[in-house]
């Protein structure tokens, strides 16, 4: 890694930390540059502003999230254990996921500025293209295939379950969701693909 890209990447660590503790609009650059053991200064070599740093980290965000579960998909499983092995990162992992999510529930407290607004966009639609290519490669070994649009309808559904599991973890619910809550989502999303073919 060149001294370049290493500088952007401690700056964007920097944000990512300071942003699980508090919002864009509290985060000074100063912190960030305390953060990162930088001069304040140094941040303007490599970013324009405050918003830029907050649209790289939100970008790693969303990368970290989809590789994490994409690096569970081994097609040579099939469908039903890839579906477990994701089920299980998830659950085994929901902490250090629900901080992550944390930062991009933050940013829709910015909606209205459009730059914002846009890379919220990007990242939900870059979110819902890495199920459909977790489902595709866990599909592979399969013979059944699913139409497209059914396809598209469990992408939905496992966006809104992985929403809903994340809330219910940030917010400690009164509802106990345990490894098998997990196991019988993965269940679901299986039958919800096979069972329909």
């Amino acid at each position: 890694m060149n001294n370049t890209s290493g500088k952007r990447e401690q700056i964007i660590r920097a944000a990512t930390e300071l942003l699980l503790a508090e919002n864009y609009e509290n985060m000074k650059t100063a912190a960030i540059a305390k953060k990162a053991g930088i001069a304040e200064g140094t941040i303007y070599r490599y970013f324009s502003s405050k918003r830029e740093i907050f649209l790289e980290v939100l970008n790693s965000v969303t990368e970290s999230l989809g590789s994490a579960f994409m690096l569970e998909v081994v097609p040579e499983l099939g469908l039903k254990s890839n579906l477990n092995r994701l089920a299980e990162k998830f659950y085994l992992q929901q902490a250090e996921i629900s901080g992550l999510y944390r930062i991009l529930y933050k940013a829709f407290s910015e909606v209205e500025d459009p730059e914002i607004r846009k890379a919220l966009g990007q990242n939900y639609q870059e979110g819902l293209k890495v199920i459909q290519e977790i489902l595709q490669h866990s599909l592979e070994g399969e013979k059944v295939k699913p139409s497209s649009e059914r396809l598209v309808i469990v992408t939905m559904f496992v966006w809104g379950i992985g929403d809903m599991m994340w809330k219910n973890h940030m917010f400690e619910t009164s509802i106990r969701v345990g490894k098998k809550i997990y196991t019988e989502f993965a269940n679901t999303v299986y039958e919800m693909i096979i069972g329909g073919n």
